[in-house]
C-alpha cells in the first residue's frame, strides 16, 4: 500500500475518533432520558453455547406466534421493550425491568414461569432464575 493512502486511511481514523467523543445536544437528551430499572425486579436466561441467545428466548417467550393463546402480547402483558440487559456473562443474561413495569411484569411472571419452564425441559435453555419469586 502507497504512503499516500495510509495516510488518508489514518485522518479517516483520526476523524472517526474524534466524531465518536463529540456529543450533540441529541445524545445529551437520550442520556437523560434514560428510563430507571428495577433492582428487585428481574429475569436471567441462561442458554448453552451456540444455541438461541437469552434475548432471542426472550423474545420468543413474550411473543410467542405458535401458541396465540399462551402468547405475552395483549394489551395488559410485558414485552420486550419493558426489560433492559443489565448483565452478560457467556451465555447468562440478566434483564432489568423498568421501575414503571414492576406491576405488570408481576401479573405476568406466572406465564412467564410456565414458558421457561417448557424451553428448560425442552433443553433450550440451561437455566433461569426471576425476581420477585
Amino acid at each position: 500500500m502507497s504512503i499516500f493512502i495510509k495516510n488518508i486511511f489514518k485522518e479517516i481514523f483520526k476523524y472517526i475518533i474524534k466524531m465518536q467523543k463529540v456529543e450533540t445536544k441529541e445524545t445529551k437528551e437520550i442520556k437523560e432520558i434514560k428510563r430507571p430499572v428495577s433492582e428487585t425486579h428481574y429475569l436471567t436466561i441462561d442458554c448453552k453455547p451456540g444455541q438461541l441467545r437469552p434475548d432471542a428466548v426472550l423474545k420468543m417467550i413474550l411473543h410467542d406466534n405458535d401458541n396465540a393463546d399462551d402468547a405475552l402480547m395483549y394489551d395488559d402483558s410485558v414485552s420486550n421493550s419493558d426489560f433492559s440487559l443489565v448483565h452478560t456473562s457467556f451465555g447468562e443474561w440478566k434483564f432489568g425491568v423498568y421501575k414503571d413495569k414492576e406491576q405488570l411484569f408481576e401479573l405476568n411472571l406466572p406465564k412467564i414461569i410456565v414458558h421457561l419452564t417448557s424451553l428448560y425441559k425442552c433443553g433450550i435453555i440451561r437455566y433461569a432464575e426471576w425476581s420477585p419469586e
